[in-house]
């Protein structure tokens, strides 16, 4: 066996493809063998020509569903159980709410030395009773297996301390955050070329000013809060528009998004692509009026290209933004205060500038993909089981 085998689990492949796919690749040039565990699904055979061509990385197919499903988790969890004993990794990291409770379970039942429990955010904020009592008990089941909990941010980790699902000496979190970083060479600042062609293709003119969102349309995401800030902004502005990137969650959030979008032509709706630095790169604010999350990569990724961000107090958000110098923070399902922050910067172009500017240098010095994937690596070095030695206390 190995000493440097890490097996990485989430439950939905495009996870892996977005937030997982690159550091898998990076460990394994700094000589980890790494496994990646996740769900067959439509991104699942892209992952494997990507890794296979790598050559460095082995994909594993284990069927896992987001919501409760006893005996297809059973089943999963035997899967699971059976692939550690095959693999016999040192370190086992899970995220998801699923993966992280199937698999750092499997660890603790294998008996892997390393089991560390990926954090990337709490769904159970925003469920309601029985919902939120299972997702509560689930969540003490992962913590409480789990030799590691790795948060992507400070404030989340302290609501999962404030919960009494783990204690504050098993959370950490390495440097500021993040799930896995931004690319800052593929999202920066615009060229002019750039942003007219962007706006162009978004349908936005020269003299327009565009507040973006991007992500689940969902009211989690503070989706109907920011429709309610943009519709009242519209009433006196008549330069301003609405560029949307993302699926709604729900049928009926997309009946509303479809007839808002149908009233008023300055709304564009696109859905999630490959190239969402064109995305940032046609807008002039960027908000997130998120409910919850672990650390919002978008805000990172928007600022990163130079864009002030509008987000709220809630948990992850507040992490990522520095509030008054690279964006506003609005306190959650709030229109009014949202649309307070959201005038601010609509009416002042000079603090939109300043704060794009200091937002992409706090990314760079913070977020950038190659840091974080390098600390990651020296955190999970510190974590593997020293070898024993004759005479050593064991």
């Amino acid at each position: 066996m190995s000493n440097r085998t890490i097996l990485f689990g989430t439950t939905a492949p495009e996870a892996v493809w977005y937030f997982l796919r690159e550091q898998a690749v990076y460990l394994a040039d700094q000589g980890w063998e790494v496994h990646v565990v996740t769900s067959a699904g439509s991104c699942f055979g892209r992952l494997d020509d990507y890794f296979s061509s790598e050559s460095k990385v082995q994909l594993h197919g284990i069927a896992m569903r987001r919501g409760p499903s006893p005996f297809r988790d059973v089943k999963a969890l035997v899967e699971w159980i059976l692939l550690l004993r095959q693999v016999h990794p040192s370190i086992v990291v899970a995220g998801t709410p699923k993966a992280g409770l199937l698999g750092v379970l499997a660890a603790w039942l294998t008996r892997v030395p390393v089991r560390v429990y990926h954090l990337r955010g709490l769904r159970l904020q925003t469920q309601r009773r029985v919902l939120r009592a299972a997702s509560w008990l689930a969540e003490l089941m992962t913590c409480s297996a789990a030799t590691r909990i790795l948060s992507v941010s400070q404030s989340l980790g302290q609501e999962l301390i404030r919960l009494r699902l783990a204690k504050g000496s098993k959370v950490e979190v390495i440097g500021f955050g993040s799930s896995h970083g931004v690319d800052t060479h593929r999202f920066r600042p615009p060229s002019a070329e750039e942003r007219r062609l962007a706006r162009q293709s978004f349908g936005i003119p020269d003299q327009g000013v565009a507040v973006g969102f991007a992500g689940r349309i969902s009211e989690d995401k503070g989706f109907p809060e920011l429709l309610e800030a943009f519709t009242r902004l519209r009433s006196h502005q008549d330069n301003l528009w609405l560029v949307v990137a993302g699926e709604p969650e729900t049928l009926d959030t997309a009946k509303r998004l479809e007839y808002f979008a149908a009233a008023d032509d300055h709304i564009r709706v696109v859905r999630w692509f490959d190239e969402m630095n064109q995305f940032y790169w046609s807008l002039d604010i960027f908000c997130l009026p998120s409910l919850r999350e672990g650390m919002p990569n978008v805000n990172l990724e928007a600022a990163a290209c130079g864009l002030p961000v509008v987000s709220t107090t809630a948990t992850g958000c507040r992490d990522s933004l520095v509030n008054g110098v690279t964006g506003l923070l609005a306190e959650p399902s709030d229109p009014e205060k949202l649309l307070v922050a959201l005038s601010r910067l609509l009416n002042d172009p000079s603090l939109r500038s300043g704060m794009g500017i200091k937002g992409r240098t706090w990314v760079v010095h913070h977020f950038d993909e190659r840091k974080v994937q390098y600390s990651l690596d020296i955190w999970l070095r510190e974590l593997l089981p020293k070898p024993w030695a004759p005479g050593s206390v064991r």
